[in-house]
């Protein structure tokens, strides 16, 4: 009955090759004049179907409703349908972009078959839209499991996720919206994806500072790996097989309501340090973006009773040092933002802050940080020792071994903006080595050429003065060591001979911001008791031009 429709099918797929992942409908001299849903379904009947050439007759008679039959049982057959479509677009294992593809997987085989996931896809999402929402006999009470996560997998467009793109996911999320009251309930979430499908694709695969009930392991019960187990697709059916099962874990965790945590925390925890466990790049950011969104579902009494606060920042903490040359600079660029995330996240959710902060530098006076610490609460010491870890074992550790990537050097600025308001006037420990990062790059002739790094240079040092003022101008050397910083910059950035369109976009941004830590160096430095406003203006009759600088 399809013979002519599935040569055409044929013809169609051939004709393209690689060029494209649409496929344009068959003619309809090449379609039946009539049919039904139950001859639809004997479209796979025959053994050697290709998958793709009955989607796209599938796809093509359902696009014509005239020609289509209506008989007793439709909706069963419907409901079939679905479940056959559903399964064959599940993207599989042929498709492996997290990772090095083993070696009988060549590139040309596996762009082959990226191609070919897609093009079910394109077919395959709106044909499902059409067989459960379209059609006289659709819109099911309630969608079976498979189809389900299918519709979950495509849900979330993804650099990540090569067999979906922004039209499916929208088509998918739609279909989806309609069925919450039965995906957002425990069973579904909990009894079903995470227990029946996630759980056992990560058991094999989780590491061993965690128990099967996802907590702490006191000490580990197995033997320590070798590194070879990395490399054995048995042991990570998720990421060889499955590969639709991280997409999957992100959705629950993006949409389980807060109400259900308490009961499935445990289901979590392993998947995600599995992710944060594994060697890919990718994967490892994802791991780092997923505990991004799922620690705000946890306590900080859960973390502390449980163990996974200090399973979690060892997970994350190794990642902080993926840099050049060992690491890809692009993987690098990319890691580290997500891992620096992560890591915030955790001590705000870890150790979280009192209402009233005593260490705030706007509420003292000239202390050592030290004083300061010795006034707040056990809690309060415990998030500063974990901020300090970040900052001795991230941001300059990592200085010291990437110091001449500068790109790498603006992720660490852009981050110190982010810690040094968190530590607050405790930050003052950390001004002898942070401080020359700062000022290296303010003094560097070239730095007005390459403003994406100067401006994070003068962000990272109003950071710097806005909470570590007490010291940094009482004491002489770091405040004159700053103030040359910043008139020397000032002159740079004067006299820079750039490009015109880049000094009026992105100069004149830096130079308001130098302005404004300028001016916060006059203020701090009379809070402080410190005669800097005499000294600048000392500064302004010898160097005319730095005056701009200070608002003089």
């Amino acid at each position: 009955m399809f013979n002519a429709a599935r040569g055409a099918a044929r013809g169609t797929i051939g004709t393209l090759g690689l060029k494209g992942e649409s496929l344009l409908r068959i003619p309809l001299k090449d379609l039946p004049e009539q049919y039904t849903l139950a001859q639809l379904q004997q479209l796979w009947e025959t053994d050697n179907i290709e998958d793709l050439e009955s989607l796209l007759i599938l796809d093509s008679c359902l696009a014509i409703p005239d020609r289509l039959v209506s008989q007793v049982g439709d909706a069963e057959i419907t409901k079939d349908l679905s479940l056959r479509v559903a399964n064959i677009i599940l993207p599989d294992g042929s498709i492996i972009l997290q990772d090095d593809a083993p070696d009988e997987h060549n590139t040309t085989s596996r762009d082959k078959a990226i191609i070919h996931v897609r093009r079910k896809a394109n077919l395959g999402i709106p044909l499902l839209n059409t067989l459960l929402l379209g059609l006289p006999s659709s819109r099911p009470s309630s969608l079976p499991e498979p189809i389900l996560l299918t519709l979950i997998s495509f849900s979330s467009p993804s650099p990540y996720a090569p067999w979906t793109s922004p039209s499916l996911s929208c088509v998918a999320s739609d279909i989806l919206a309609k069925y919450t009251i039965q995906t957002l309930t425990l069973p579904f979430l909990s009894a079903h994806l995470l227990t029946t499908i996630i759980r056992p694709l990560f058991s094999v695969s989780k590491p061993e500072t965690i128990t099967s009930s996802g907590r702490k392991a006191m000490t580990p019960s197995a033997p320590q790996r070798t590194g070879t187990e990395n490399l054995q697709r048995s042991r990570k059916p998720w990421k060889y097989e499955a590969v639709y099962s991280i997409a999957v874990f992100a959705w629950v965790v993006d949409n389980i309501p807060a109400s259900l945590i308490s009961q499935t925390w445990h289901l979590f925890t392993p998947p995600v340090l599995t992710l944060l466990d594994d060697p890919s790049t990718p994967i490892r950011i994802q791991g780092s973006q997923i505990l991004s969104r799922f620690l705000p579902h946890m306590s900080a009494t859960l973390l502390s009773q449980s163990g996974l606060g200090e399973l979690f920042e060892d997970a994350l903490t190794p990642t902080l040092l993926f840099l050049p040359n060992l690491t890809p600079l692009e993987e690098s660029l990319e890691l580290l933002p997500a891992a620096y995330n992560a890591l915030m996240v955790l001590c705000d959710v870890r150790f979280p802050e009192p209402k009233q902060d005593v260490s705030t530098s706007t509420n003292l006076t000239v202390r050592h940080a030290e004083e300061a610490k010795a006034e707040v609460p056990d809690v309060k010491k415990e998030r500063l020792a974990f901020l300090d870890r970040v900052m001795r074992n991230g941001i300059v550790t990592s200085y010291s071994y990437a110091q001449e990537h500068p790109s790498i050097i603006s992720i660490l600025l852009r981050q110190l903006g982010i810690i040094l308001p968190k530590l607050g006037i405790h930050a003052v420990k950390h001004i002898r080595d942070i401080l020359p990062i700062v000022t290296l790059i303010l003094t560097n002739p070239f730095s007005p050429s390459q403003t994406p790094l100067l401006l994070s240079a003068i962000l990272a040092l109003r950071a710097i003065v806005l909470n570590a003022w007490p010291r940094l101008l009482t004491q002489d050397m770091y405040r004159l060591e700053v103030l040359k910083s910043l008139c020397m910059c000032w002159q740079n950035v004067l006299r820079d001979d750039g490009d015109m369109e880049r000094k009026e976009e992105k100069i004149e941004e830096v130079k308001k911001e130098m302005r404004v830590v300028g001016e916060m160096m006059i203020k701090a430095g009379e809070a402080a008791g410190v005669g800097i406003r005499v000294e600048v203006e000392r500064l302004v009759e010898g160097v005319p031009e730095v005056g701009g600088l200070f608002g003089m």
